[in-house]
């Protein structure tokens, strides 16, 4: 096989004597200006271009003006900058759709009463720390890494926009907001016609989840709502009588056991010594049957609107509280009391316990409130296993 011949022009004076290292200048044959490879179209090739454009645009189905604009650029270089510049503004309109897509669903009603359904799930949960005390932003996190539970498009967060970012925010805050004012008024109304805290579980779960035992004892927990009440003297919807045990002395401080002392008629320091020696049966045969009478005389309690004529707790739903708690979803880093294991109430150091009981502020008690019970869990725990618990688990 002949070896492949280059070609090149040929020396200036037609001599092939010279030396080689002499060098040859040669002209490239595929960049002469005759064939059709310049960066700037002659009208010839415009001519040509848009015959072409004109027989894609027909095979396409698109109007063959804009593929004649692009030709009309002149040159290569030109044409590169137009395809940059489409496919950027291209880019811009598509992400202006999506977050117009994302911004319709955010709004839309299925979305919302499916979100609300899952975080009255998560509210609900009795492994839950905490119901106000940076517990949006955690739930938000909680969303971000379970997008398909929540059935929130992956692009919400890949969008990286402040606004969506922020109105979805404030949905969630508003759903929570929702949550827990429902609850609170459910957890009032079965105070107030005694009712068990299995109705109350299956009407908070409306069909969301199973509830089970761990769920009974979580709203038991949050039955704390009568120490609160008390505390705040907050007897709109349920009277003093209802709200009164003698097992929930141990909870209430000494100005709050004098006030409902006085309101009662009943000395509470002698019931609680009575329950704490132990050796009273007397005394606590007459606990119960005070406390026996005052729920024969309110178990359903009427409290009726001048303004309509309705008994206000014929619906276990009603909104029954307006404090501020229901209404504005925010963490708190206010006051903090705890209640310890046996339901005790047990104060920080340094602060009074007036502290604790603030209108409007419920759920930040029921947050001190588990703060506590977990250190007092701690401890039992350290002192029946040491330090050696500490240094593995701490």
């Amino acid at each position: 096989m002949a070896p492949l011949s280059i070609p090149c022009a040929p020396s200036s004076d037609g001599s092939f004597d010279k030396p080689i290292t002499a060098g040859v200048h040669c002209q490239r044959v595929d960049s002469g200006a005759g064939q059709g490879y310049s960066a700037t179209l002659t009208p010839r090739s415009t001519k040509w271009l848009k015959v072409y454009a004109n027989q894609v645009a027909e095979e396409v189905g698109v109007p063959n003006t804009s593929l004649h604009e692009f030709v009309d650029c002149g040159g290569i270089y030109q044409m590169l900058i137009r395809i940059v510049a489409l496919v950027l503004k291209n880019d811009a309109d598509e992400k202006l759709r999506l977050l117009a897509n994302l911004k319709e669903l955010l709004n839309s009603k299925d979305f919302k009463s499916a979100l609300h359904n899952r975080l009255t799930t998560c509210m609900l949960s009795p492994n839950i720390t905490a119901y106000v005390t940076d517990t949006h932003p955690q739930i938000l996190k909680f969303i971000k890494e379970h997008q398909e539970v929540f059935k929130v498009p992956a692009s919400l967060f890949e969008s990286l926009d402040v606004q969506l970012s922020a109105l979805f925010a404030k949905i969630v805050s508003e759903s929570l907001s929702t949550i827990c004012g429902n609850m609170k008024a459910k957890l009032t109304g079965s105070i107030a016609k005694c009712t068990g805290i299995t109705d109350i579980a299956r009407s908070l779960a409306h069909g969301c989840i199973e509830v089970d035992a761990a769920h009974w004892n979580r709203l038991a927990f949050l039955r704390c709502l009568r120490v609160y009440l008390l505390g705040i003297g907050d007897y709109r919807t349920t009277p003093l009588k209802t709200l009164y045990s003698p097992l929930l002395i141990s909870s209430l401080p000494k100005e709050i056991r004098e006030k409902i002392g006085l309101q009662l008629g009943i000395d509470i320091d002698k019931i609680e010594c009575s329950m704490l020696d132990g050796d009273a049966g007397e005394d606590a045969d007459g606990a119960d049957a005070f406390q026996d009478t005052i729920i024969d005389e309110n178990a359903a309690p009427r409290i009726v609107d001048s303004s309509n004529g309705h008994d206000e707790n014929e619906n276990i739903n009603a909104d029954v509280d307006d404090d501020t708690d229901d209404m504005d979803f925010e963490p708190n880093e206010g006051s903090q009391g705890n209640i310890d294991g046996d339901g005790s109430v047990v104060m920080e150091k340094g602060k009074p316990e007036s502290d604790l009981y603030t209108a409007g502020r419920f759920w930040n008690f029921v947050d001190a409130s588990l703060v506590s019970a977990r250190n007092a869990a701690k401890e039992q725990v350290m002192e029946d296993k040491g330090p050696a618990y500490e240094r593995a688990y701490m």
